[in-house]
C-alpha cells in the first residue's frame, strides 16, 4: 500500500503539472517518459479513445482562432490519459483503493471509483469478446460498428443489473465496504 500511495501521489502531481503547463514544448519530456514504458503500444491505442471528446472541445478553441490552445488541449488530454493508464498498468486496483482510504478520502467517493473501475473492466471484457466474435465472422465492418456499440451498451447494462441484484441478494445496503 505504501508504494501505491507514492505512485498515486506522483500521478496526481503529474496531472497537476500537465494542467498548469502553459504550452506544448514543456510537455515533451513527460511524453517521452510515458512512451518509453514497456506496455506503451497498447496504452497508446487505448488512450486514443479520449481524442474524439477532446477534439470536439479543441474544435471550439480552433474556431475561435487559437490553434495553439486547441493543439495544447489535445496533447494535454492525451498525456493525462496515458499517465492514468500507466498508473493503472502498474498498480492493482485494491492497492490504490486502499491508498485512497488511508488518505481519508470519503468512503462514498472511493466506492464510486471502485465501481467505475469494475464496470470499465466489465465493458472492456465484453468489447473484447465481441471483437473476437466479429473477427471469427469475417472481420470488422465499419457499417456494423454502430450496431455493435448499441449491443455492447445493452449487454453492459444487463450485466450491471445482474451484478446489482446479486449485491442486493448478498446484503449490500449502499454503504461503503
Amino acid at each position: 500500500m505504501r508504494t501505491a500511495r507514492g505512485k498515486l501521489t506522483v500521478l496526481l502531481l503529474f496531472l497537476i503539472l500537465i494542467s498548469l503547463t502553459p504550452n506544448i514544448p514543456w510537455l515533451l519530456p513527460s511524453a517521452a517518459v510515458l512512451l518509453s514504458l514497456r506496455s506503451a503500444r497498447s496504452m497508446l491505442v487505448r488512450a486514443l479513445l479520449i481524442l474524439p471528446l477532446s477534439a470536439m472541445i479543441a474544435l471550439g478553441a480552433w474556431w475561435s482562432g487559437d490553434g495553439v490552445v486547441a493543439a495544447t488541449l489535445l496533447v494535454k488530454s492525451y498525456l493525462s490519459v496515458l499517465a492514468v493508464l500507466a498508473f493503472n498498468a502498474v498498480t492493482p486496483a485494491q492497492d490504490w483503493i486502499a491508498a485512497l482510504r488511508s488518505w481519508g478520502v470519503p468512503g462514498a467517493l472511493v466506492e464510486v471509483l471502485q465501481f467505475v473501475h469494475r464496470y470499465l473492466t466489465v465493458i472492456t471484457d465484453e468489447a473484447r469478446r465481441m471483437r473476437i466474435a466479429a473477427t471469427a465472422r469475417g472481420g470488422f465492418r465499419f457499417d456494423a460498428a454502430a450496431g455493435a456499440l448499441g449491443v455492447l451498451f445493452a449487454r453492459s447494462w444487463a450485466r450491471g443489473e445482474r451484478v446489482h441484484r446479486a449485491m442486493l441478494a448478498r446484503g449490500y445496503n449502499g454503504k461503503a465496504l
